[in-house]
C-alpha cells in the first residue's frame, strides 16, 4: 500500500495504547490534500505518450488479427490519450470538448494536435470500414487528413470508402493525392484501374497496372486487373500469363482462374 494511500486509515497516537478515530482536523485535511494528489498523479501518468503508444500499437494488432471490435476500442483510446496530452501540458493546442474520440465531432472543429493521433485516426477508419461503418471510416479518415495532410494512407483508404459509395471522382482525387505525396505507393496506382477502365481509359490503366507491379510484384491481384486489361485489349497469351503469376502468388484467387476461363472461351 502507497504511503499516500494510508492516510485514508485511522491515525495512530503512541503511548498507553491508544488509538484516536480519525485524528485532527489538520491531519483529515491533510489526509484529503494528499489523496486528491495522488489521483490527479494517477490519472495523468495514465494519460501519456507511451499508453497511446501502446494502445495504438494493439489497436493495430487486433486490426491485423481481425478483431475489428477489439481495434476501434484501442485505438478510440490512443487518439483520447493523445489528443488531450497538449492540453496537459499546457500548450496552445486544443481539443475538442468530448475528445477526439467522439466520432460525432465537425472535423472543422479540429486543430493540430500531434501526427500520432492522424496515423490512429486511420487505423480506426480502416476497422470502421471492414465492419461495414463506411461513414464512420470517412468521419476518421476526414479528421486524419485535418490533421495531417500529407498522410497518403489516409487519401488512399477514403479513396476505397468513396468508391464503395459510388463517389467515383471523389475516389479517383484521393488516390491522385495520395499518389502526389508518395508516388511509391503501389495500391493508389492499381485502385485507380476500376475507374479507369469504366472510362474507356484502358492505355491509362494498363501504364497504372504497370507501375503498380513495378512497386510491388508480389500482389496477385494487381496481375488480374492487368489480365482483364490485356483481354479487353484482345493479348490473349499476355492475359494468361499474369493470370498465371497471380495463381502462383495466390492459389485460391477465384478470380484469376475466371480470367483464364473468359480468355478461353474468347480465343
Amino acid at each position: 500500500m502507497s504511503p499516500v494511500c494510508s492516510q485514508m486509515r485511522s491515525f495512530r497516537i503512541t503511548g498507553r495504547g491508544r488509538r484516536v478515530q480519525g485524528g485532527s482536523p489538520m491531519l483529515r485535511y491533510r489526509a484529503v490534500f494528499l489523496l486528491v494528489i495522488f489521483l490527479f498523479v494517477a490519472h495523468v501518468s495514465a494519460q501519456t505518450p507511451r499508453a497511446a503508444t501502446d494502445h495504438f500499437k494493439n489497436g493495430n494488432k487486433k486490426l491485423e488479427s481481425g478483431d475489428l471490435t477489439g481495434a476501434i476500442e484501442e485505438l478510440s483510446w490512443a487518439i483520447e490519450i493523445s489528443s488531450r496530452l497538449d492540453v496537459n501540458r499546457g500548450t496552445t493546442h486544443k481539443a475538442l470538448a468530448n475528445g477526439f474520440a467522439d466520432i460525432a465531432g465537425d472535423a472543422s472543429d479540429i486543430t493540430v494536435i500531434d501526427p500520432f493521433t492522424a496515423h490512429a485516426y486511420t487505423s480506426r477508419g480502416l476497422a470502421r470500414y471492414r465492419l461495414g461503418d463506411v461513414d464512420g471510416a470517412i468521419m476518421d479518415w476526414d479528421r486524419a487528413i485535418t490533421i495531417n495532410p500529407g498522410l497518403a494512407a489516409a487519401y488512399l483508404d477514403r479513396g476505397c470508402a468513396r468508391y464503395t459509395k459510388g463517389n467515383k471522382a471523389g475516389a479517383l482525387a484521393d488516390w491522385d493525392r495520395a499518389l502526389s505525396i508518395n508516388p511509391r505507393l503501389a495500391e493508389a496506382y492499381s485502385n485507380r484501374d476500376a475507374i479507369r477502365r469504366e472510362q474507356g481509359e484502358t492505355e491509362k490503366a494498363l501504364t497504372d497496372l504497370n507501375r503498380a507491379i513495378a512497386l510491388d510484384a508480389r500482389d496477385a491481384s494487381t496481375y488480374c486487373h492487368r489480365g482483364f486489361v490485356w483481354i479487353d485489349k484482345r493479348e490473349w497469351q499476355r492475359a494468361i500469363s499474369d493470370f498465371d503469376n497471380a495463381i502462383k502468388l495466390e492459389p485460391r484467387i477465384a478470380w484469376a482462374y475466371q480470367g483464364r476461363g473468359i480468355e478461353n472461351g474468347s480465343q
